[in-house]
């Protein structure tokens, strides 16, 4: 868990700037749905897209991790916890896999609905 949250503050610029392609093909985020389960979780959950089945994590840029466990990514799905106080921001999130591929950056107003990308 430390190397993917090493992994996502070493990469922050460098993901904002443009998808990296160290390895093999960057994952993409398909959609973010937001939901609020109580007064203090805004709740980002959703689909990514892996050609080579490896994605690790999706996380919000400038807050750097989700407060639930990472890696947060389960098969193509994953859910991402941010404080209910970001509600009405736009959040930036990234996907990264494990050959240190990033997404393209996508960005998502947190209020209650679904953005597809």
């Amino acid at each position: 868990m430390k190397k993917l949250h090493r992994l996502f503050a070493a990469a922050a610029l460098l993901a904002v700037t443009a998808p990296a392609l160290a390895n093999g093909t960057a994952p993409r985020i398909q959609n973010a749905c937001v939901t609020f389960p109580n007064a203090e979780v805004a709740r980002i959950t959703g689909m990514v897209f892996d050609a080579e089945w490896n994605a690790q994590a999706v996380a919000p840029l400038p807050l750097g991790v989700c407060e639930n466990a990472m890696p947060n990514v389960q098969g193509v799905s994953y859910v991402c916890d941010v404080p209910a106080a970001v509600k009405g921001a736009t959040l930036t999130l990234v996907a990264a896999d494990s050959d240190y591929n990033f997404s393209a950056p996508v960005e998502v107003k947190i209020e209650y609905g679904c953005t597809y990308f």
